[in-house]
């Protein structure tokens, strides 16, 4: 495994805006090294440069409501195409390790947790399903998850998850405030009476 310290230089020397950032994780840090060490440096590269753009089509797509980017519709898109774009260059088994640690951050709320792992599991599915889609089209794919409900968000009250296409939190409206909700790893899915994309 490669130490901390050499992540961080790779990062520096290849560009990461991220070098040396607090914000991620040990367990973050361990599967990079891994992914380093089996595909080399220029694999770390790769996934920095695709975290961006998650970051900046998830802007695109569905433009944050007053530059909030928690918890609505543009991270919902964010994660789930993020995890589909992983899931094509690295694989579903490496995708779905770094995407879980990154979600193993001590105090955040739970329906933030939850919500961040569910859309990453459907990223994932999306990039299996379509191994050789170009990035415009994975976008168009999760785009379509998002609007249609496949996806979750926290919902009007912060207490749980809501499906995307949740006529109360309309696209372009903050999500739910999860701030009062307690700290975990809860499965608060919306699943009881219906299935995601099937309006309620």
């Amino acid at each position: 495994m490669l130490p901390k310290w050499l992540l961080d230089t790779i990062g520096g020397v290849l560009g990461d805006e991220v070098k040396g950032d607090a914000n991620l994780t040990v367990g973050e840090y361990r599967v990079l090294a891994e992914l380093a060490a089996t595909q080399g440096p220029f694999a770390v590269k790769d996934f920095f440069d695709i975290k961006q753009a998650a970051i900046d089509e998830a802007g695109r797509k569905f433009p944050p409501p007053d530059g909030n980017t928690s918890d609505n519709h543009t991270d919902a898109f964010r994660h789930t195409y993020w995890n589909a774009l992983m899931t094509q260059r690295f694989g579903e088994e490496w995708t779905r390790k770094f995407a879980t640690a990154h979600e193993r951050r001590p105090g955040d709320p739970a329906p933030r947790e939850a919500m961040d792992l569910y859309n990453n599991e459907i990223g994932r599915q999306i990039g299996m399903a379509n191994p050789k889609a170009s990035p415009e089209e994975l976008a168009a794919q999760v785009e379509s998850a998002v609007r249609g409900g496949d996806t979750v968000i926290v919902s009007e009250d912060g207490a749980g998850l809501t499906w995307s296409n949740d006529p109360k939190l309309p696209i372009g409206l903050p999500g739910g405030d999860p701030k009062n909700a307690p700290p975990g790893d809860p499965t608060p899915y919306p699943t009881e009476g219906r299935t995601p994309g099937v309006p309620a």
